[in-house]
């Protein structure tokens, strides 16, 4: 028989999701809901993560995302997009013009993406995107491979910008620590940090980089000359 709330559908197959009133007539949590710019914030931080993670997939296996609100579209981002040009519309060519490819295997490990020059750092972790095995995780040892390999390149807090795909056996890592699967475990994690820390240090090493240094901010005044003093001895007794 026919089921509520579902219809037929005459376009290319695949499944389209359509969310009306999510909350109109019970609000859950509202009274812990932030100002629409912060939740709308939040959204298209989950849609940014989608779609950096779906970037490995096949060009006919990926879906072509829209994001709206109201009447602006906040992102559109075509199913052919590799991961470059995806990293170009989410984030501008001011990030995706500094960012250098890495791609290493070990031990049944595989690691790829890209990493951006230190020049290219900001004052917060958030532009480091970790996939592991397609999920995005924060993982405070993968961020700290990711840190160490930037040592003596960027100034003591601050942070690189970095997007890695991370594929693991699944038998050797567990998805299950984290109500909300945004932390993973793995079985040996001293040859997942090892793997991170080199394939970036070496990729790093090959664009012969220089720690970027910043000039001190000008004043507009040079500070005095520093003042000569002048004793006047009398002469020793021969």
């Amino acid at each position: 028989g026919r089921v509520e709330g579902v219809e037929p559908w005459l376009g290319t197959p695949g499944t389209r999701v359509e969310v009306k009133h999510l909350f109109y007539n019970a609000p859950v949590r509202r009274r812990f809901l932030k100002t629409p710019a912060a939740e709308m914030a939040h959204f298209n931080e989950v849609v940014t993560r989608f779609a950096l993670s779906i970037s490995a997939l096949p060009g006919d296996k990926r879906p072509h995302l829209v994001l709206r609100q109201g009447k602006r579209t906040l992102m559109d981002l075509p199913a052919s997009l590799g991961m470059l040009d995806r990293v170009e519309k989410l984030f501008g060519p001011e990030v995706s013009n500094q960012l250098h490819s890495i791609g290493q295997t070990r031990g049944g490990l595989r690691l790829s993406g890209l990493v951006a020059d230190p020049a290219c750092d900001r004052g917060t972790a958030r532009m480091q995107y970790i996939f592991v095995n397609g999920r995005h995780v924060k993982d405070r040892s993968l961020q700290h491979a990711i840190n160490e390999a930037y040592r003596g390149l960027i100034m003591v807090g601050r942070h690189p910008v970095a997007f890695l795909f991370l594929e693991v056996p699944p038998s050797e890592v567990d998805v299950n620590v984290h109500p909300a699967k945004s932390e993973v475990r793995f079985n040996d994690p001293h040859a997942i940090h090892s793997l991170i820390f080199g394939s970036i240090k070496d990729r790093l090493s090959r664009e012969q980089l220089v720690p970027a240094l910043k000039p001190a901010p000008d004043f507009g005044f040079l500070p005095p000359p520093p003042t000569q003093t002048v004793l006047d001895l009398p002469a020793l007794p021969e």
